[in-house]
């Protein structure tokens, strides 16, 4: 089983802790998410609190026992409000019907006045952020974080015993081998990364080094699908760029950044450059030979799709991209043609722009994964000042025609 992270568990615990009586897991895995908290309830409070799951196919259910006559929402939750016992109470599918359902907020309401009183937590579950404005003062948000390199680890220990129980199968990775075999799956979830290490394993007797390239693919797909991000390949170096001298020698003294030997020395980690200049001058391969320079994932962010609602709202869908980020980190996090995505951010009235404009300014600020963020822009000055004061970006480079000698 794989081993739950502490973050996820020591959140679920302090608002479990404060009585909090509604409390929203943000999270595409149903499955991984019972789990943790079937762990939680057994050993990881005292005392023990039992849990029981509904859904809206199957009702409730109370250890192993479907409850009749629960499968409605509203039923479901009279039945908490009259007969329910203590504990802790699952629910999968809730969030889909508050709109356009003032009956159902209402009970949610009365519950949380008494939930407290009667030793009840409810729990809801999705993947879409859906919660209504009466709702937010008694409702917290956990915003579930991927698996961790420890949880991808027990999940490919897993299937690599399955596979050998099955006939011959050999692994033939070192220990660095392995860990960048786990790494290419961080930013997925344990079922996606189940589905890349299978394919991978795909008619195969022996696993090796090279067979992360199925996993990346992979990857790639399921991100490319599910985000607004999009995976490229190391395919640019700084030797084949002409000139911008001065940003080689940056980008050379900061890689020590990204190192263990960096760390130890109290260094400074890289937080982001921002590179502007002419259109067709080589903005964008600065950003993708500094990845391959510093050997960090190359993610890039589309702020079309960002916008286009094709994964819900434009803060929900920045919001998951960057936690998919963090999940890969370290990695580089490219934006092309930053002013595209913040146009009219500067105004004054509160339009979706500006939410998603302050939300990545407060991630900038806050963020302590080691993502490295590498902009580009052909005008600077249609950015909002407050992205271009001092300390936001390490460096600030502009990127002219080249010389004759460049050339």
């Amino acid at each position: 089983m794989a081993r739950a992270t502490e973050t996820n568990i020591e959140a679920l615990r302090t608002h479990l802790a404060c009585r909090v009586p509604i409390i929203y897991i943000h999270s595409w895995e149903e499955v991984r998410v019972e789990r943790t908290l079937r762990e939680l309830a057994r050993r990881g409070l005292d005392p023990p609190r039992p849990l029981s799951v509904w859904s809206c196919t199957e009702g409730l259910k109370q250890e192993g026992k479907e409850i009749e006559g629960t499968h409605d929402p509203l039923r479901f939750l009279d039945h908490l409000l009259t007969e329910g016992e203590g504990g802790l109470f699952l629910a999968k599918d809730l969030p889909a019907f508050f709109e356009g359902n003032p009956h159902l907020v209402r009970r949610l309401r009365d519950f949380a006045a008494r939930a407290k009183f009667a030793g009840q937590t409810l729990l809801l579950l999705s993947p879409r952020l859906i919660l209504p404005e009466d709702l937010q003062k008694d409702v917290a948000i956990v915003e579930f974080t991927l698996p961790t390199l420890a949880e991808i680890g027990d999940l490919f220990d897993l299937l690599v015993e399955e596979r050998r129980a099955t006939g011959r199968f050999e692994v033939t990775l070192s220990p660095k081998q392995r860990e960048q075999f786990l790494s290419a799956a961080l930013g997925l979830t344990l079922a996606e990364a189940e589905k890349a290490f299978l394919r991978a394993m795909l008619g195969k007797d022996r696993l090796t080094i090279a067979d992360v390239a199925a996993v990346i693919a992979e990857k790639t797909k399921f991100i490319k699908t599910s985000t607004a991000l999009e995976f490229i390949p190391h395919t640019v170096r700084f030797r084949d760029l002409g000139g911008l001298d001065r940003l080689k020698k940056w980008a050379k003294e900061r890689a020590v950044g990204f190192t263990e030997q960096g760390r130890s020395a109290g260094l400074p980690r890289p937080k982001g450059v921002l590179v502007t200049g002419i259109s067709g001058c080589g903005k964008s391969l600065t950003i993708k030979a500094l990845a391959h320079l510093w050997h960090l994932p190359l993610v890039r962010l589309d702020f079309t799709r960002v916008y286009a609602g094709e994964f819900g709202t434009p803060e929900e869908t920045l919001r998951r991209a960057l936690r998919t980020v963090e999940a890969i980190a370290p990695a580089l996090l490219w934006i092309d043609e930053i002013e595209m995505g913040f146009a009219g951010a500067e105004g004054g009235r509160e339009t979706t722009s500006v939410r998603v404009f302050s939300h990545f300014l407060t991630w900038m600020q806050e963020k302590r994964a080691p993502v490295f963020v590498g902009a580009t822009a052909n005008d600077i000055e249609r950015l909002p000042a407050e992205l271009l004061r001092k300390g936001r970006f390490d460096e600030i480079f502009y990127v002219d025609l080249p010389t004759p000698q460049e050339r």
